[in-house]
């Protein structure tokens, strides 16, 4: 363990406290010297303040759409209570850890939501665990000889088009689609009735159109399916069922788009890294912006976040009301059963588990994380900062939290002793 020679003001130049603006980090490095390294578009940051925001925007009571239902938008306790198996006697409250294969700093004994369609840290996290599970998939059935094909599902819609409706409209016409006799045979002559599929769910919104839900659905099949004769047997079939369900009539060429996985990744390959796969194209949907003029719910949040665009919040809310209680990713038991587990995790297991191997850095106080929470909004988010210096260096992140406004009077109780207000070190921190 080195000595850092980081100062309390150090800490305090991370943002500027009337307008809440990060201006920069300072890290030391190995020799303790000070080292600035902070990127405005660090992925860690905009993702907590993106948490901050979609608490502020959502209300604290939620009517959902095409019931007398009212929900209470869990995503605005994610990752701000303490779990209550966490030990207030001993002051080891809120523990920070380090993943060792990725280096990056996470929150436990905080409770989390486990909502895909509100909350981007769980949303993150659950796509990443999910994207893992398929990629077993699909690299078992290619093992296995098989062959994967991307198929987008979509429908003709327009501004004024109620999104609940549609958006449960697919999922069921989808369901029904594949049941049809003639769609059966393809599944069969294709294989995929034998080896199974997934689907995912995304929608986007434009002005001009309004809301966009469709589907991503993997096939698992044989090898040497020919793409375009398959196309040509569901195109329309698909066409003429969607309309029979009340969906608006797509194009052939449209309503049903039919690709090899392998192909559709690697177009993202140039994109976003070579480590781009058919399984991160089916999870992580977010990261990807939408084309043209239309925005998917997060970046919705971003707009909202960067220019308080109050059409986005509005948005989505909307999106949030109508989303709940669809699923993210489903697999059919058939997949499950032949290249995975037949019980498989829900997505609230998968936000709560952790699989890194990872080092304990140490504790924050009730006290400590009280100040932190205070310090945290849309525009600026102090949890996000807490991670970056604890992952650098741990011993910052006393003088960091010492440094931020407390709103909350100490009681002359706590004032006497020092070491509730204090962070617990455990050693492990080493700097990158």
């Amino acid at each position: 363990m080195y000595s850092s020679n980081l100062s309390n003001s150090d800490y305090l130049t991370a943002f500027d406290q009337e307008t809440g603006e990060i201006k920069r980090l300072n890290f030391a490095d190995e020799k303790g010297r000070v080292v600035e390294q902070y990127e405005p578009s660090e992925s860690v940051i905009r993702k907590y303040q993106m948490l901050s925001a979609a608490r502020e925007m959502l209300p604290n009571k939620l009517e959902l759409a095409g019931s007398n239902r009212v929900l209470k938008p869990r995503v605005k306790f994610c990752l701000r209570q303490i779990c209550s198996t966490a030990s207030p006697n001993k002051g080891e409250d809120v523990a920070i850890w380090k993943s060792k294969e990725h280096k990056t700093a996470f929150y436990k004994n905080l409770t989390v939501c486990g909502s895909v369609h509100s909350c981007p840290v769980c949303r993150a996290k659950i796509a990443a665990r999910r994207s893992e599970e398929l990629k077993l998939y699909i690299d078992q059935h290619k093992a296995q000889g098989g062959h994967v094909l991307m198929l987008t599902f979509t429908f003709s819609h327009h501004r004024e088009t109620d999104f609940h409706s549609i958006v449960r409209g697919l999922k069921r016409s989808y369901s029904g689609f594949k049941e049809l006799r003639a769609v059966k045979e393809v599944r069969k002559l294709t294989g995929e009735f034998e080896y199974g599929s997934c689907s995912a769910f995304e929608a986007t919104h434009s002005f001009k159109n309004g809301w966009h839900p469709h589907l991503h659905c993997l096939w698992f099949v044989r090898d040497g399916v020919n793409i375009k004769q398959m196309h040509k047997m569901l195109a329309k079939r698909w066409c003429d069922y969607a309309e029979k369900k009340g969906l608006g009539r797509p194009e052939e060429s449209v309503g049903l788009d039919i690709r090899d996985a392998d192909d559709v990744a690697a177009q993202y390959i140039s994109k976003v890294g070579a480590d781009w796969t058919a399984a991160k194209e089916m999870t992580h949907l977010a990261s990807k912006k939408a084309k043209g003029s239309s925005r998917n719910p997060w970046q919705l949040i971003a707009d909202y976040i960067d220019h308080g665009d109050q059409a986005a919040k509005m948005l989505f809310i909307e999106y949030v009301a109508a989303t709940h209680g669809i699923h993210f990713v489903d697999v059919t038991n058939k997949l499950k059963k032949n290249y995975g587990e037949e019980v498989e995790k829900t997505d609230e297991e998968l936000a709560q588990e952790s699989v890194d191997d990872a080092d304990l850095l140490g504790y924050l106080s009730r006290e400590q994380w009280q100040i932190v929470l205070n310090n945290s909004s849309t525009k600026y988010d102090a949890r996000a900062i807490v991670l970056l210096i604890a992952q650098n260096d741990f011993i910052g992140v006393d003088l960091y939290i010492s440094g931020l406004p407390n709103n909350k009077k100490k009681s002359k109780s706590k004032s006497k002793s020092k070491s509730k207000s204090k962070s617990k070190y455990y050693g492990h921190s080493q700097p990158t």
